[in-house]
């Protein structure tokens, strides 16, 4: 057997930009065989509420159609367990955790979990994911 043939993949992180880059790379997903994909929230402004996740995904799907965008939240001191219920009901999967100034867009992430464990509480009870880039919470006395 000289090839594998997949009919549909799934990319769980992927980033799709904004303005010419989103223009250009998200048709590009399909093409590519992938049908569903996670969409990381490190925009700027970052994806931080129910709204502008879905305002987000109708972009990406103008531009792929036969494409299915899970959406996730930028995890933030505003995001506060209603609105993790608003989002869990208009379809966003997760929220991502970006610990301060360690990767695109992330100047506005976390220093410490303590004050998320309300919200950690919300989407476990909504069977909504957390998502966690790499690095632990930034302290700037560290």
């Amino acid at each position: 057997m000289d090839t594998i043939t997949l009919p549909t993949a799934a990319d769980m992180h992927i980033h799709l930009r904004q303005g010419s880059l989103m223009t250009m790379v998200t048709p590009a997903v399909a093409e590519g065989g992938v049908s569903i994909c996670y969409v990381m929230p490190n925009l700027q402004p970052t994806i931080s509420n129910t709204e502008m996740a879905v305002a987000y995904k109708s972009e990406l799907e103008a531009l792929a159609p036969k494409v299915t965008f899970l959406m996730s939240l930028y995890l933030n001191p505003a995001l506060t367990p209603d609105e993790i219920r608003k989002a869990a009901k208009a379809g966003v999967r997760g929220v991502k955790s970006y610990p301060r100034g360690v990767t695109t867009n992330s100047e506005s992430g976390i220093e410490s979990y303590d004050i998320y464990y309300p919200v950690f509480q919300a989407m476990e009870e909504e069977g909504m994911v957390l998502n966690l880039h790499g690095e632990i919470p930034s302290d700037a006395d560290k």
